[in-house]
């Protein structure tokens, strides 16, 4: 099965790709192309102000890995995190009325398969999402 997956990239990313991708002394075409996107992209940040930068990315993943992502509770906190940002795991963990470390094993899996990005806030860590669509495609 084929998951396909629109990530959220902070500008902040997109430059030092392009810086990266422009440093080489040869690029094929994916490269290439990869490159022209994220041109496109930063041109429409600075004439807009977008913040990101969508990119899809298709993995093949086995059921077991299926699972292990798209369990009920996983998909409650990406569902919370659609609706808001927080500013800890416990905030999260107080909203969806479960046990932190629950809520924290939940999110090392989401982490691992780059669905939710970790901010470091002093001693708390913000919890966002990192997507903006998720589609299973048999």
């Amino acid at each position: 099965m084929k998951l396909r997956i629109k990530y959220h990239i902070p500008i902040e990313q997109i430059i030092k790709q392009i810086s990266k991708l422009e440093k080489k002394s040869r690029i094929n075409s994916k490269e290439s192309d990869r490159l022209r996107a994220l041109k496109q992209a930063l041109s429409e940040y600075e004439e807009s102000g977008e913040t990101y930068f969508l990119e899809e990315n298709a993995s093949e993943l086995s059921i077991k890995q299926l699972r292990q992502i798209l369990t009920p509770k996983r998909l409650k906190i990406l569902k919370h995190l659609n609706a808001q940002e927080f500013n800890s795991i416990s905030a999260l963990a107080r909203t969806l009325n479960r046990d932190i470390k629950n809520i924290h094993q939940d999110l090392l899996i989401l982490n691992k398969f780059n669905l939710i990005k970790k901010i470091k806030l002093g001693k708390s860590i913000a919890i966002k999402k990192n997507i903006e669509e998720i589609n299973l495609e048999f």
